[in-house]
């Protein structure tokens, strides 16, 4: 299955309907997908740090490519049983923890808020090593309140993301 199938799949196993035409869309996917691959989905895609947040200049590329793709033939085109279903649970369950846990802003930017920091931990170079300099790190880029950081940490920390 290619990339872009896995990206379908996910999306519709999370019945997620995001859009690549709308930047906070947009953004929620790469999250996503990023989050997704960090709990062990093969989906295939690299992502670099942007100040956005993790993102991948390919899967920016095949979402428009999906766009072209009425969403009702998905089904016929992807195999959700390839998908690692209990990967795909553990997932759908982190993110309702983030957007119960984040009601007061947008869910995209508490994705982005949660993903960055398991960006920066994970797949940065450096890495960073601690809350702290994650969060330091964080505040140069984004516009988060020392709460949120503070709350997105713990829920990284809850689902055993970071150390």
């Amino acid at each position: 299955m290619c990339r872009v199938s896995r990206v379908m799949s996910l999306l519709l196993e999370l019945d997620e309907k995001g859009s690549f035409w709308e930047d906070t869309q947009r953004i929620w996917i790469q999250e996503i997908v990023f989050v997704a691959q960090q709990l062990g989905l093969r989906i295939g895609y690299s992502f670099r740090w942007k100040n956005i947040g993790p993102y991948s200049p390919d899967l920016t590329d095949d979402g428009f490519e999906m766009l072209s793709l009425p969403r009702k033939i998905w089904k016929d085109l992807v195999n959700l049983e390839e998908l690692q279903k209990e990967t795909v649970d553990r997932l759908r369950t982190i993110l309702n923890s983030i957007k119960e846990s984040f009601s007061d802003i947008e869910k995209y930017k508490a994705m982005q808020l949660f993903a960055s920091l398991l960006f920066l931990v994970r797949c940065a170079y450096p890495k960073e090593k601690t809350r702290d300099t994650a969060q330091e790190t964080l505040k140069k880029y984004q516009d988060f309140d020392p709460e949120q950081l503070e709350k997105a940490w713990q829920l990284l920390e809850s689902y055993k993301l970071v150390g």
